[in-house]
């Protein structure tokens, strides 16, 4: 078994408007979620839809504008993390959708069933691509992924892995 951490953040600093009316929008501790695993090079990234694009970033690069509020760590069979670092870098460099997080809110408020902006395969949110991720690990979502938040996807892999949290 192979070692898969899901994490969630807030970010650092004043003027981190998004991320605190996520936080605020959604009364959760954090705004972010992303997966962390090893490289080839045994060197840990994080992968994640953030900063316009899904990407990968370094661990000390992503903590100067991050706080990591909690993380946890899942153990997936080599087949599994061999799926998940390959959905990674296929989805790596598709653009982040910030219409999509307005499409959540008017979802909610509406009770919509289906986000009314996400209307492209090429576009990600963090939440969406963790549930993306999700389905790979055979978690529940309650709702479709496009609709998700990272509290949401928090409760979600609260859930189907009780107890496995390590901050």
């Amino acid at each position: 078994m192979i070692t898969l951490t899901i994490g969630f953040s807030k970010p650092r600093g004043d003027l981190a408007l998004f991320g605190k009316a996520i936080m605020l929008y959604n009364r959760s501790k954090f705004s972010h979620c992303y997966v962390r695993f090893e490289t080839a090079f045994e060197v840990p990234m994080i992968s994640q839809a953030s900063k316009g694009m899904v990407n990968f970033m370094s661990i000390p690069a992503f903590e100067k504008n991050n706080h990591i509020v909690e993380e946890f760590k899942i153990e997936v069979t080599p087949e599994q993390m061999t799926a998940i670092k390959m959905h990674s870098m296929h989805k790596a460099g598709l653009p982040y959708s910030v219409k999509q997080i307005v499409g959540i809110v008017i979802a909610d408020i509406f009770n919509l069933k289906t986000n009314p902006f996400d209307k492209s395969p090429d576009t990600l949110v963090c939440s969406e691509y963790l549930a993306q991720i999700a389905g790979m690990l055979g978690v529940e979502l309650d709702k479709d992924s496009s609709l998700i938040s990272p509290k949401e996807m928090n409760k979600a892999f609260h859930k189907a892995y009780e107890g496995k949290f390590v901050l």
